[in-house]
């Protein structure tokens, strides 16, 4: 192509959402071929590089584009542009803000949702999966005790290290509830069938599986530091109400008593101050 810098050119906006009229801002061609690039396996291969402009909102963004000698003589273009174009994907998530998580765990959790996004359901599912066995490994459980049926019937405990033996771990220590023990295991079915069984998940099984974890996500992790933030602005409130005054021990009615006085004088006015009862003396 012969684009050249200031040229306007159509390209897609991602923050406009369209197609839309583009600056060139920089443009840089390159021809690779068999005879001056051993990496080259091909006859040619023709490269342009270029950052654009959008004249609407003024992102910028990248594309690079290539014509080799594998496409002749049909002349096709390969488009590549950052930021990625992203379709209308209805089920798209955003990454949920957590105060308190952990960053190994944040960037583990941003990278499944951005998996999801891409549809990338058995690298997802594999996330959400890890996600699991990191919480697990933050809350320093290490294994726990597993029920399992032998063949007569009956039923054996005994204690795995596995990421089953796990999960119940952090149950026996109360670090997540019954109920969210049992949203857990269904995460571990779902990356086990995705890693081991190559079973591609519905994007639907996904989504309800991240709401779990983002849900338990919230528990362990939000949730104390807000009990804690809680009990502290109580205690905050409940001084600043306390009295500043000091009353006497035989006052109980909340108001200051004044002092007694001594001599003659002091008989007389004495005798003027209320007493308290005497089963509270």
């Amino acid at each position: 192509m012969n684009d050249k810098i200031n040229d306007i050119v159509i390209a897609y906006c991602d923050s406009c959402k369209n197609d839309s009229n583009h600056r060139i801002v920089a443009n840089h061609e390159k021809r690779y071929s068999i005879g001056d690039s051993p990496r080259c396996g091909i006859d040619f291969a023709e490269g342009t590089f270029q950052t654009l402009e959008c004249l609407g909102c003024e992102d910028v963004h990248f594309r690079m584009y290539w014509f080799t000698s594998e496409d002749w003589p049909d002349e096709v273009v390969k488009f590549t542009r950052y930021p990625e174009k992203q379709d209308n994907f209805k089920n798209k998530m955003q990454p949920k803000r957590f105060s308190n998580l952990p960053r190994h765990l944040r960037l583990i959790y941003e990278e499944t949702i951005q998996a999801y996004n891409h549809k990338s359901t058995v690298l997802a599912a594999a996330g959400i999966r890890a996600l699991v066995e990191a919480v697990c490994v933050d809350r320093g459980v290490t294994d726990g005790l597993v029920k399992r049926k032998k063949n007569d019937g009956t039923e054996e405990t005994t204690r795995k290290n596995n990421l089953e033996g796990k999960i119940e771990g952090m149950k026996e220590k109360a670090v997540i509830t019954v109920s969210h023990a049992a949203a857990f295991h269904q995460c571990r079915f779902l990356g086990n069938e995705a890693v081991h069984e190559l079973e591609r998940p519905y994007p639907e099984e996904l989504k309800l599986a991240l709401e779990i974890i983002e849900n338990t996500l919230e528990s362990v992790f939000e949730v104390p530091e807000k009990i804690s933030e809680v009990d502290h602005l109580k205690n905050h409130r409940l001084t600043k109400k306390l009295p500043n005054k000091v009353l006497h021990p035989t006052d109980h009615s909340g108001a200051a008593t004044p002092p007694r006085c001594s001599g003659a004088d002091g008989a007389a006015r004495n005798s003027s101050i209320p007493r308290a009862p005497f089963w509270m003396i």
